[in-house]
């Protein structure tokens, strides 16, 4: 990565957002890959439309976290 050696100690996120089926391919290619070159994650949800006062607003599940436990193990 040249950037990394051009600017020591840098740091790089993943922005993920979209639908979740774009989101869930994304995330699913990083996860594949360890999250190599990235320091932080941030995945974008929009909100259910039909959510209600004090319910969780995102659309269910957004993929398997597992694989971050994984590779914050590393």
């Amino acid at each position: 990565m040249a950037i990394r050696q051009a600017v020591p100690g840098i740091q790089s996120l993943l922005w993920i957002g979209g639908r979740v089926d774009e989101i869930e391919k994304r995330f699913g290619s990083a996860c594949d890959n360890r999250f190599y070159g990235f320091e932080q994650i941030q995945l974008h949800l929009e909100n259910r439309p039909d959510t209600q006062p004090g319910e969780w607003p995102m659309p269910g599940r957004v993929a398997t976290l597992d694989c971050l436990v994984d590779a914050a193990a590393l």
